[in-house]
């Protein structure tokens, strides 16, 4: 058989697939899950490299002013972090932070020159608060941006009747 006579079962590379259509009314798009274009947060590619080194400039200077500040502020101020990424990027990003927060927390604060062990119950609580505020501010936070769209959709599904009819009540006046 002659080469290009048989049909061809590879895929056609020059049409692009087809996807579902894109929600076109404001309720589609309250209803639709959360698109990169409509979600406010930093994704976790950039939060999560952003909340490494913040916690690793945090852990030198807690660690140059080791003995000087109680433990538990060391803590509290990597839990701010935390919270801070968990706020503004993304669950993976917060959860990233928290981990990488915690080992240097452990291995360059309680300890001191990045040597890692385990201290028992100091270590559980500093895991498990960290990760908790991480999670916790996260989840209020993906709360909040698929609550604040619904309630945006629903406000203008409200308020687009009455301005339509203002604007041709002006156009005909």
């Amino acid at each position: 058989m002659e080469r290009g006579s048989e049909p061809d079962s590879t895929v056609d590379m020059t049409t692009w697939p087809t996807h579902r259509r894109s929600p076109t009314t404001y309720r589609e798009m309250a209803a639709s899950p959360l698109r990169r274009g409509n979600d406010p947060r930093v994704q976790a590619c950039f939060a999560a490299p952003f909340g490494f080194a913040t916690a690793f400039a945090m852990a030198a200077a807690m660690s140059a002013l080791h003995g000087h500040v109680p433990p538990t502020l060391d803590l509290l101020a990597m839990g701010v972090l935390v919270a801070s990424v968990g706020w503004l990027g993304t669950w993976p990003a917060a959860m990233a932070t928290a981990g990488c927060a915690w080992l240097l927390l452990n291995g360059f604060v309680a300890d001191r020159y990045g040597e890692l062990q385990w201290h028992g119950r100091d270590d559980v609580v500093r895991m498990v608060v960290l990760l908790a505020i991480g999670a916790s501010v996260a989840l209020l936070r993906e709360a909040q941006v698929r609550h604040g769209g619904r309630a945006r959709a629903q406000l203008t599904d409200l308020e687009l009747p009455g301005l339509a009819a203002g604007m041709s009540a002006e156009r005909h006046a």
